[in-house]
C-alpha cells in the first residue's frame, strides 16, 4: 500500500519521519565479494565513495 504523496517525496529525496535517511524504493545489487579480482573498478565508479577495496 502506498500513501498519497510518498512517490513525490521519494523522487525529491525527502527524508523519512526520523529525518535520518532519504526514502528509497530501490536497493543496490549485493556485492559478489567471492568474484572480486581487486581491479577497483567499483570503487572508482561509486559516486558517493561508499565502496573501499582492501586486499586480504
Amino acid at each position: 500500500m502506498e500513501l498519497p504523496g510518498e512517490q513525490e517525496k521519494m523522487d525529491k529525496g525527502v527524508t523519512n519521519d526520523s529525518g535520518k535517511a532519504p526514502l528509497a524504493t530501490w536497493k543496490a545489487d549485493p556485492a559478489r565479494e567471492n568474484d572480486c579480482i581487486f581491479c577497483r573498478a567499483c570503487e572508482i565508479q561509486c559516486p558517493v565513495q561508499a565502496i573501499k577495496i582492501t586486499e586480504p
